[in-house]
Formats: structure tokens, sequence, C-alpha cells
């Protein structure tokens, strides 16, 4: 995947939300991240796990086009 189309996909988050996903990818906890953004760790899994799943979906409807 190129880094051109990741930032397409990004696109598709709220910037909160790609916000929590840039710092899980640089190795931040959650526990860290919901310190951070004033969030419940809770709160923070939770948009993290949605965002990866909604992130799926796009990239598969992607494929599936191509």
């Amino acid at each position: 995947m190129s880094r051109l189309y990741a930032g397409e996909l990004l696109s598709q988050l709220r910037p909160d939300t790609q916000q929590i996903l840039l710092l899980r990818c640089q190795g931040y906890s959650f526990r860290e991240i919901a310190d951070c953004l004033h969030m419940k760790p809770a709160a923070v899994r939770s948009r993290y796990s949605r965002s990866l799943a909604k992130l799926r979906t796009v990239w598969e409807q992607d494929n599936r086009e191509q």
C-alpha cells in the first residue's frame, strides 16, 4: 500500500480518530493516548476499533472495484 493511498484512507476518518490511530502506530498505549486527549481509555479503544473496521471496509471495497 502506498503512502498516498494510506493518506487517502485516513482522510475518511475524523481528525480526532486519525490522531488516535497515528499515536497507536507510534507505540503509545491506550492509557497514554487517553491521558493526552483527555478521554477515557475505553473510549480510545472503541474509537480505535471502529476506525480500523471502517478502514478495512473501505479498503476491501476499493480492492473489489479493481
